[in-house]
């Protein structure tokens, strides 16, 4: 078996330290800033997941009138929002990784709402414009909106355009005419790309 080649060495300056470092082999770098800001801080909530809230458009959810069951399934599906390119909908995970969306049976178990308390909670969020359902195959999927919450700065403009006449767009953001335009031209080359492929 041929040995590894080493391509270049690490000096530690505090200890004298040397490390060889191999072809293929991934290096971290750590900055004095960073080891300063692990060595002074301590992480909360280990392996749990966090969302990013908007401060305008929570103040509107919270004046809204909507039923212990509507805010108890809009409790459960802000812990399971997606990253990209699943921001928003509403997901599964397994080992911190994408393992599904959420499908209507599942929610329905997370929130251990009745079958009638689910369906006025889930009607009511969708009437506010709050989630959107979207089906996939035969299951129902469900997308929150993302100027209520998200992960991401940043989310797909096909979720921005379902969301962006909501009152949660209280800034009133649009996307720009060249926005969408690009968004055409993007799907019409994923369209051509798809037709490839099956042609193969």
């Amino acid at each position: 078996m041929k040995e590894k080649e080493v391509t270049s060495y690490i000096v530690d300056n505090s200890t004298g330290e040397v490390t060889e470092i191999y072809l293929g082999d991934t290096i971290y770098i750590v900055t004095k800033e960073q080891k300063d800001y692990f060595d002074k801080t301590t992480e909360i909530n280990k392996g749990k997941k966090y969302v990013m809230v908007c401060e305008g458009a929570y103040r509107i959810l919270e004046k809204m009138d909507l039923t212990p069951s509507a805010r108890d399934i809009l409790d459960i599906m802000l812990s399971h929002i997606g990253w990209y390119p699943y921001s928003g909908y509403v997901v599964k995970t397994k080992n911190n990784r994408f393992d599904g969306l959420i499908n209507s049976k599942e929610l329905m178990a997370l929130t251990n709402c009745k079958p009638s308390a689910f369906k006025v909670g889930i009607s009511q969020l969708e009437e506010n414009k709050i989630i959107a359902k979207e089906k996939r195959g035969r299951c129902q999927t469900f997308i929150v909106n993302p100027f209520i919450a998200t992960h991401d700065t940043r989310v797909p403009k096909t979720i921005f355009e379902k969301f962006q006449d909501s009152a949660f767009n209280y800034t009133k953001e649009r996307l720009s005419q060249n926005d969408s335009m690009e968004l055409k031209r993007y799907l019409k080359k994923i369209r051509a790309i798809k037709r490839q492929e099956e042609k193969r």
